[in-house]
C-alpha cells in the first residue's frame, strides 16, 4: 500500500493507522530476510558445503558421534546401533545379521542407511524449513513467540523464585534426579496446542522431532527459541537445575542449549516410545493436553 503521510498532517487516529503500516512493513522485512536465508540454504546444500561447527550446535549437536552413534530403527529389529556403513556394521554385527533373513537383513541395512543420510542432512534442511515457515507463516497466536509469567504455572514461579533466594523446597520426588512439578500454565498449554494444530494444517514443512518419533513439530522450526525457549531456559530453568543436587551435578547448573520439540501419539502412527538415554544434562516431560 502506499506510505503513511507525512507526521503532522494526519486526522485523529492516524497514528494507529502508521503503526499497522509499520508493523506490516517489519513483518514484510522479515520474510524478505527469511526468502534470503532460504536461497543462501539452498546453494549451499547445492554446493556440498557442510555446515560449521557453530550451525551445528545451534541444532544441538556438538559431536561427531552424532552421525553414527544411536542410530534407531524399528524393523526389521528394533533397537539403536552404531553405523559407519555396511561394511564396519557387517563385520560388527555379524552374529546378529546371520540370525536374519536374507529379505530382513537388507531390510535393517536399507533402514540403518536412510536414516544415517537424515542425520548428515538433518542441519541445512531443517534450515530450509525454518527461514521458509518464518517467511510464509502467520501466526494464531503471536503472543506466545514471547515468554512472560502467564505462560508458567504459578506453582513453578515460587518453586524458581525460592531457588533463586537459595530457599528451594523441593518438588516431590519420584525417584532419584526425577522430579513432578508443574511448569506451564493451562492458558499457554491450550494456546499452544492451538498454535500447532493451526501450523498442522499450514501444509508448511515440518522436522521429524528425533529419531523414533515421526509425528510432531521441532519448536525451533516455528521460531520459538529466540523470545520463549532461550529466555525459559536461562532465566528460568538453569536457576531451578542449579538448586536441586542431582540436576546440578549432572550440569544442569550450567545448561546452555535447548532441544524442544512436541510429539504426538495416535493409532496407525506413533503409539509408544521405546527404550532411551536422551542425550541431556537435564529433560523436561510436559503433557500439553
Amino acid at each position: 500500500g502506499d506510505p503513511p503521510p507525512p507526521l503532522g498532517s494526519e486526522p485523529r487516529g492516524t497514528i494507529f493507522l502508521n503503526l499497522a503500516w509499520l508493523r506490516t512493513a517489519a513483518l514484510a522485512l522479515r520474510r524478505l530476510i527469511s526468502r534470503g536465508t532460504l536461497a543462501r540454504v539452498a546453494l549451499a546444500q547445492r554446493l556440498g558445503i557442510p555446515p560449521s561447527a557453530a550451525t551445528q550446535r545451534q541444532h544441538g549437536i556438538d559431536c561427531a558421534c552424532y552421525y553414527t552413534e544411536n542410530l534407531f530403527v524399528r524393523s526389521p529389529v528394533e533397537g539403536h546401533f552404531c553405523f559407519e556403513g555396511r561394511t564396519a556394521f557387517e563385520r560388527r554385527e555379524r552374529p546378529l545379521l546371520e540370525s536374519l533373513s536374507f529379505e530382513a537383513r537388507d531390510e535393517l541395512l536399507s533402514m540403518l542407511e536412510a536414516e544415517a543420510a537424515r542425520r548428515r542432512g538433518i542441519v541445512p534442511a531443517a534450515a530450509a524449513r525454518k527461514a521458509r515457515v518464518a517467511a510464509e507463516y502467520s501466526p494464531l497466536h503471536p503472543e506466545l513467540w514471547t515468554l512472560c509469567e502467564r505462560w508458567l504455572h504459578r506453582d513453578f514461579v515460587a518453586l524458581v523464585e525460592q531457588a533463586r533466594a537459595g530457599e528451594l523446597r523441593r518438588p516431590p520426588q519420584l525417584a532419584p534426579g526425577i522430579y513432578t512439578l508443574p511448569v506451564f500454565s493451562e492458558l499457554f498449554c491450550r494456546l499452544l496446542t492451538e498454535e500447532l494444530a493451526h501450523f498442522g494444517a499450514s501444509g508448511l514443512p515440518v522436522g521429524q522431532p528425533n529419531s523414533m518419533n515421526r509425528h510432531g513439530a521441532l519448536l525451533d522450526e516455528l521460531g520459538l527459541s529466540a523470545g520463549l525457549l532461550d529466555p525459559l531456559l536461562s532465566d528460568w530453568l538453569r536457576p531451578l537445575c542449579a538448586a536441586l543436587p542431582p540436576l546440578a551435578a549432572a550440569g544442569g547448573a550450567s545448561i546452555d542449549h535447548h532441544k524442544a520439540f512436541v510429539v504426538a501419539y495416535r493409532l496407525g502412527e506413533d503409539e509408544s516410545l521405546s527404550m532411551h538415554v536422551d542425550n541431556a544434562e537435564a529433560s523436561l516431560h510436559e503433557a500439553l493436553g
